[in-house]
């Protein structure tokens, strides 16, 4: 959680995952961790309600 005017820090949480998922990491450490992309299940029900960028 971030108080409400730390804009700039999330605005880098928000860039640094994006990141992340765009070059695989997420879903490798996911399925490293916990056998499975669970990413991957989540990320085109969020692109399709606007939640993903």
């Amino acid at each position: 959680m971030l108080a409400k005017g730390e804009t700039a820090l999330r605005d880098d949480l928000d860039g640094a995952i994006k990141a992340l998922r765009e070059d695989g990491t997420l879903g490798r450490l996911s399925k490293q961790y916990l056998g499975e992309d669970v990413f991957a299940q989540y990320t085109a029900q969020f692109e399709e309600q606007g939640n993903v960028q």
